[in-house]
């Protein structure tokens, strides 16, 4: 859980404790990671994304896109990708 939070906070700027508990602030940054994929764009950059459903649950689909943003962001900022 902590994992998960780290990266909404990174990729999303979500602001959120790193508590390793699913809380409220949690699926609401999970709600927002999930909107933003639909949008496809995140500032000024581009990710090629298939639609999500935004329901705030952290499944398989929005595990690939927060690693698929981190990937991409971490080559943009040339930081080392968490393991």
């Amino acid at each position: 859980m902590r994992r998960l939070q780290f990266l909404l906070n990174y990729c999303i700027d979500a602001y959120i404790p790193e508590t390793g508990y699913f809380g409220t602030e949690t699926q609401s940054a999970v709600r927002k990671l999930q909107s933003y994929a639909n949008t496809r764009t995140f500032g000024n950059i581009s990710f090629k994304f298939t639609a999500i459903s935004a329901d705030g649950v952290a499944g398989p689909y929005t595990w690939g896109k927060l690693n698929y943003m981190m990937t991409i962001l971490s080559k943009i900022y040339k930081i080392k990708p968490l393991n």
